[in-house]
């Protein structure tokens, strides 16, 4: 199922990091201890998948999330 593949691929990292993408669009990526990174991009009310990248990561800042309010669930 792949669904398992993606959990593992999750549980095996020690480290996953977050950080919005640069460069003038909407998005964010997910970096894996480190050395693997996984591309998401805004299209309308979702993310979608963009793509993965391999090398040398620097960590994010912990805090990117800490300025978001919380919205109600309508």
């Amino acid at each position: 199922m792949k669904t398992d593949k993606y959990a593992n691929l999750l549980f095996r990292g020690r480290e996953i990091d977050f950080e919005p993408v640069c460069g003038g669009s909407r998005g964010f990526k997910l970096v894996l201890d480190g050395k693997f990174s996984l591309y998401f991009y805004q299209d309308r009310g979702h993310f979608k998948y963009d793509g993965w990248s391999v090398g040398e990561f620097d960590a994010s800042d912990i805090t990117v999330l800490d300025g978001l309010r919380r919205r109600k669930n309508v």
